[in-house]
């Protein structure tokens, strides 16, 4: 018990970390455009975890899983930051982040085809009410201009984010958190390059860095693409992909909170009823897959006394 509290609260705290960014995009954009913002956001990320990477032990990728870790980084931080990134310009902060709440919704499905991973009928359930609590959140704060094409762009995050969930299972049980953050960042960061140099660099080099800059890239590169997936594929080990990714939900929840704290915006009642729901169907998701592991250890405990 205690040890699920503490990987639960760990989870909680990288979607804390998550929903931070997407109010920081709005920051940033004031002075980068989007590949910009990503391979800066990257190059902080890789940067620091390679001086980290040097008080100690690197774990060797073994030949078969290079593919494996090339896809992984291909999906997320490519392809998910360029979906993120692009349709973050489109539409307003917590309506991205109730797109990203797609994610839990269709992970279980696909989990249950690729990786074998059970989901209870009430866990499934406790997701939907969640999702609800997400629309109610961010309900009204939708914003018309391109919305379009700023849903698209984060239907491809949605899809990368997805994928980098089946990938990043297996190998988190075969490499540590910090390995596999610090070879994904790597190698997004190598994939983002040439858009960056091509499509940006000429605008780059024309910014003046002001201190709220400095710190919000800062912000986004460490505690975002660093922090946060390290705790994420920690979650990811030990309570699987499915209950991880439940806890995407509250992304929207902590984004319209810190929208109100931050940013001043409306924290109207049905946003704080979806925040309600929010959490009320993510706890009833973990309370009832946590029962039903438990009966099924209790069952195959009893089944080995037996024989």
């Amino acid at each position: 018990m205690k040890k699920s509290i503490l990987i639960y609260t760990i989870a909680l705290t990288a979607m804390i970390c998550w929903s931070l960014t997407f109010i920081l995009y709005k920051v940033a954009y004031k002075y980068y455009h989007p590949f910009t913002l990503v391979f800066l956001r990257l190059l902080i990320a890789t940067v620091f975890l390679e001086i980290i990477a040097l008080f100690g032990k690197r774990d060797k990728i073994a030949k078969e899983d290079r593919k494996a870790f090339f896809l992984m980084a291909f999906f997320e931080p490519f392809l998910y930051f360029m979906g993120e990134s692009f349709g973050l310009q489109y539409i307003s902060a917590t309506v991205g982040a109730i797109m990203i709440a797609i994610i839990p919704l269709i992970t279980p499905f696909f989990s249950w085809i690729v990786l074998k991973e059970r989901v209870t009928l009430f866990g499934y359930l406790g997701a939907i009410v969640s999702f609800v609590g997400v629309y109610l959140t961010v309900s009204g704060d939708a914003d018309s201009s391109h919305y379009l094409k700023g849903i698209l762009f984060m239907l491809l995050a949605v899809g990368a984010g997805l994928c980098y969930g089946l990938l990043v299972k297996p190998l988190s049980h075969k490499y540590s958190s910090f390995t596999i953050v610090r070879v994904q960042s790597t190698i997004g960061l190598v994939l983002f390059l040439p858009f960056f140099l091509i499509f940006d660099f000429s605008h780059f080099i024309t910014v003046v860095p002001s201190l709220e800059l400095v710190l919000t890239m800062l912000t986004m590169g460490i505690v975002a693409s660093v922090f946060a997936y390290v705790l994420y594929t920690i979650a990811i080990r030990n309570i699987g992909l499915n209950n991880s990714t439940y806890f995407a939900n509250l992304i929207p929840a902590f984004t319209a909170i810190e929208a109100y704290l931050i940013l001043h915006e409306e924290f109207s009642t049905a946003k704080i009823l979806g925040v309600a729901l929010v959490v009320g169907g993510l706890f009833a998701s973990q309370y009832f897959d946590f029962q039903a592991k438990r009966k099924r250890r209790k069952k195959e405990k009893a089944l080995h006394l037996t024989r």
